[in-house]
């Protein structure tokens, strides 16, 4: 072979390297083997052609990237030896195309033919002419890059040359090199994200992707994941697939984990979102990053499509909140009728501080909720409750959502009330309904869902009566049967989490005067103490005056100034009775526990127990004064025989059998003072 032939074979080889260098797809095959001549075999009667080598340099590149068709081009190298001790030099060049067929992920076949044109240089004279080829290959693939199989070859030169070849195939992948993945993503779609959900996007999608297999087999351990740098500390695992069939499609929905920092967005923007993509191939580690443009509303966007939304403005951990709702709280909650519900009261009382702070209803201009509702995507503008408190005003959400984070601060459960056009908001009695009907007299104004009641309050009437508002809340509710939400504040927070303080341009909001509040509550209360007993009791009073049974109409009178804590008056009615009505002597016992004076309540319990040793009202009652004076034997014994009686009622006391340590005592001390008994 003559150093230009060897010289142009070498610039052939590195020609075609570079070539593909450039090129993501291709595929680079080298097969170095033996040569098979078939014929011309003799020239004048004696043979010419003996065995030789070859070595030939192919390039494939796929039509399309999950297509098993290829198309090649050849430069193949032979030297054959002939019996007269010379050798011809074949070099050919060509192209063309084949076919490949996978078995599995490890195993493939391939056959390919090609054509084009061959030299040969034959003792220092050379020939030219038409060249074809037909290859089949079986492989195995030891890595995406690598792979080594068996070839064999037919192998024709016009006049000159034809023969078979056999050899040993090494396949390079130099595109796929390097962990390149070959994995492709034709679709990507995200919904604008609210950030005071940032929570919520732990668990619920914002957006999903759509991702396809294009390698050559199936990939393994597929971990979908999430990075928006400027708001996430790390990436947020998405999906993980156990495998993915070759030219297989899959949708992953798109989750986040925010940082609380994506609460500092006070204008909408817009930022880069990263769908990363990694997964194991033939031993491979493979990672495919995608990015996308993600749109981010302003910290105060929200949409009404769901109404549970706004409970993730319920801040009731701000520290703003909550210093004016325990100050608030703190003066309302120790002052007042003892018998008149906690929650009411507290309810009550922050409401008269929002009066008292100047806090004003305002119906935003912009974004009026009784419109934007009616729409479920428009973008509404929701005040945060210490941005409320700064400004001193807001439209019925922004009302709606501080009161229900004052009430939360403190303990007390609240709700949404949503009727067409308005929302406003419930506060938990933590009362059973059939106690409430027997405390309340407008007990039509009440709401009773799931074994508890809800008083209905209409914010948007601050700086009025708390009672008108709760008057005109029930009325509202009455009125809207069919088209109402109601929306438990805990239960929402399930699903949309509350956010922390909001920070910005917010102040710390101080407390009204406790004199003015307490003069303001303890009217109001005053009022409503009278009117609930007066009302009741004229019912009452009545009926005592009309039926010869009166004495179960004396003691229900009794019960009801009781209840409302005006216990002189409540123990006057039940003495009427007391020598022959044992609930009346039951009664009497309570008022003697309520005045701490134990032996007084103990001996009334007992007569009540010589009357009817079954009472559960007396037992009860008996159990719980000898605890007070650390008279253990008989709570137990008197505990038993209400267990045996009444389990649920038992229950509720069980502090009574749970020792004498301080922990007990506490537990007590937080039980209902007292169980009226009414026949």
């Amino acid at each position: 072979m003559s150093k230009k032939s060897i010289f142009f074979f070498i610039l052939s080889i590195l020609l075609i390297v570079s070539v593909q260098a450039q090129l993501e797809n291709i595929r680079l095959r080298v097969t170095p083997g033996a040569d098979i001549p078939l014929g011309p075999l003799s020239s004048g009667g004696e043979e010419l052609f003996d065995f030789g080598g070859s070595l030939r340099l192919l390039g494939e590149m796929p039509f399309s990237t999950d297509s098993r068709y290829f198309g090649a081009g050849l430069l193949d190298y032979s030297l054959i030896s002939t019996t007269g001790d010379t050798s011809l030099s074949l070099i050919s060049l060509g192209a063309g195309a084949g076919i490949i067929l996978e078995a599995n992920v490890k195993l493939s076949f391939s056959l390919t033919a090609l054509a084009g044109w061959g030299i040969g240089l034959y003792e220092g004279s050379s020939g030219s002419n038409p060249f074809g080829l037909i290859e089949g290959t079986a492989a195995f693939n030891f890595s995406p890059t690598f792979s080594l199989g068996l070839s064999t070859a037919y192998k024709y030169v016009h006049d000159i040359y034809n023969g078979i070849g056999v050899g040993i195939t090494a396949n390079y992948f130099p595109g796929f090199g390097s962990g390149r993945s070959m994995l492709l993503i034709p679709e990507i779609q995200f919904d604008p994200v609210f950030p005071v959900f940032y929570a919520y996007y732990d668990e619920n999608p914002l957006g999903a992707v759509r991702i396809k297999n294009s390698e050559d087999g199936a990939i393994n351990n597929v971990r979908v994941s999430l990075l928006v740098k400027q708001f996430m500390d790390s990436p947020k695992l998405c999906a993980s697939i156990p495998r993915m069939a070759k030219n297989e499609e899959v949708r992953v929905p798109l989750m986040a984990l925010f940082a609380e920092r994506i609460l500092s967005i006070t204008e909408g923007t817009k930022a880069a979102a990263d769908i990363i993509i990694e997964y194991d191939y033939l031993g491979d580690v493979r990672t495919k990053t995608e990015s996308a443009t993600i749109e981010l509303y302003d910290r105060n966007a929200l949409t009404w499509d769901d109404d549970r939304k706004a409970a993730s403005f319920v801040t009731a951990k701000d520290p703003v909140i909550l210093r004016f709702a325990k100050s608030v709280a703190g003066e309302t909650g120790s002052t007042g009728y003892d018998a008149i519900n906690a929650n009411f009261r507290i309810g009550m009382g922050l409401f008269q501080s929002l009066s008292l702070y100047g806090v004003n209803y305002v119906i935003d201009p912009k974004t009026p909720y009784e419109d934007f509702s009616k729409n479920a995507f428009s973008i509404d503008y929701v005040q945060f409750p210490s941005q409320t408190l700064t400004y001193r005003a807001g439209d019925c959400d922004d009302l709606s959502i501080l009161y229900a984070a004052l009430l939360k601060s403190v303990g007390i459960e609240a709700a949404f009330i949503t009727v067409p056009g308005h929302i406003y908001t419930a506060i938990s009695l933590d009362m059973d309904p059939a106690e409430a009907k027997r405390t309340f007299s407008e007990e039509k104004d009440l709401i009773y869902r799931e074994g508890n009641t809800w008083v209905p309050v209409e914010i948007t009437m601050v700086g009025e009566s708390f009672l008108d508002a709760w008057k005109k809340g029930a009325t509202e509710w009455r009125s809207s049967e069919g088209e109402r939400g109601f929306f438990p504040i805990s239960e929402a927070w399930e699903v949309y989490k509350p956010v922390g303080s909001p920070g910005g341009d917010v102040v710390d909001a101080v407390p009204p005067d406790s004199g003015e509040l307490l003069v303001l509550y303890s009217g109001e209360l005053e009022g409503f103490v009278r009117r609930e007993v007066d009302i009741q009791a004229a019912s009452l009073k009545s009926q005592i005056s009309g039926t010869k049974s009166s004495a179960r109409y004396v003691n229900r009178l009794g019960v009801l100034y009781a209840r409302y804590g005006l216990y002189e008056e409540a123990a006057a009615e039940f003495r009427k009775i007391s020598d022959l009505y044992p609930p009346a002597m039951t009664n009497l016992g309570n008022i003697y526990y309520k005045k701490k004076d134990m032996m007084s309540a103990i001996s009334w319990y007992a007569k009540a127990l010589e009357m009817n040793p079954d009472n559960k009202a007396a037992l009860l009652g008996s159990a719980r004064a000898n605890y007070e004076i650390e008279n253990y034997g008989s709570v137990k014994m008197m505990y038993a025989r209400l267990e045996g009686i009444d389990t649920d009622l038992a229950e509720r006391y069980a502090y009574l059998v749970s020792g004498s340590s301080d922990t007990g005592r506490a537990s007590s001390a937080f039980r209902e003072s007292a169980v009226w008994e009414e026949e």
